[in-house]
């Protein structure tokens, strides 16, 4: 698998954790569950590079715990509206 294409997994599964944690999620806890869930070892330093154009354009909110342990959140402005069906009766 080639880096790009590696780099893209990494990205829909880090955006589809935090789509799904509203409170957002521990970088170490999404760089193990990519780390389980992939064939290639995935490290916390990796995936802050791999998403450090996101943090930068503000789409994922960047803070540390009050441990000190990084921590991200989906940005309000970027999370996709949810589609509701509307029933008739």
């Amino acid at each position: 698998m080639n880096r790009q294409r590696r780099r893209k997994k990494c990205e829909e599964i880090t955006f589809f954790l935090l789509e799904s944690e509203p409170s957002g999620l521990l970088v170490s806890y999404i760089a193990n569950v990519i780390d389980a869930s992939t064939r290639y070892r995935m490290s916390m330093n990796r995936l802050g590079q791999i998403m450090k154009p996101h943090v930068k354009s503000g789409r994922i909110v960047y803070s540390l715990t009050v441990l000190g342990h990084s921590h991200w959140k989906l940005n309000d402005a970027y999370i996709p509206p949810v589609e509701t069906t509307l029933t008739d009766g």
